[in-house]
């Protein structure tokens, strides 16, 4: 997991200079859609539970949300993940 997410990070810093620089339009407008989706995925919705649904819970596509690996995952830094978002937003 930790070798993937690292590949992750290395895609994601590969993108983001794309979707500030890069001169041909069709491709900056992929790499900006790619950052906007990684800032849609780490930023918490207020309106979704904290706590993840239970796998076995029939819950129409809950989706995913940053508030749910809060506490302390392996891998997964949330503060970073919001700090990069606030850094991105400017």
């Amino acid at each position: 997991l930790e070798e993937s997410w690292l590949w992750v990070i290395r895609l994601k810093d590969a993108i983001y200079p794309i979707a500030y620089q890069h001169g041909n339009d069709g491709v900056r407008f992929h790499a900006m859609k790619f950052v906007e989706t990684a800032i849609l995925m780490f930023t918490s919705d207020p309106s979704v539970s904290s706590e993840p649904p239970a796998l076995h819970q029939n819950v129409d596509a809950p989706g995913f949300d940053v508030a749910w690996i809060i506490g302390g995952h392996p891998v997964l830094d949330a503060s970073a993940l919001g700090q990069e978002v606030s850094r991105i937003l400017g």
